[in-house]
């Protein structure tokens, strides 16, 4: 089965799921579970890439924490 076009915004509860998504999400975390085993850990996409997470305002969750 060919992986189905994801086009839920929110996961709220599982039972709302039909088949075709269910077996997308399965998949999805199959192939993850795949480079998870290889000796290197980065897709090839990602490869030689850096990533970076920016913070330009103070947060009151993060200071708080």
């Amino acid at each position: 089965m060919a992986i189905a076009t994801w086009t839920r915004r929110h996961v709220l509860s599982l039972a709302d799921f039909t088949v075709a998504e269910l077996d997308t999400v399965l998949q999805t975390a199959n192939s993850f579970n795949e480079v998870l085993q290889r000796r290197t850990k980065k897709v090839p996409a990602l490869q030689a890439k850096l990533v970076a997470t920016l913070f330009f305002e103070s947060s009151t969750r993060t200071r708080n924490s």
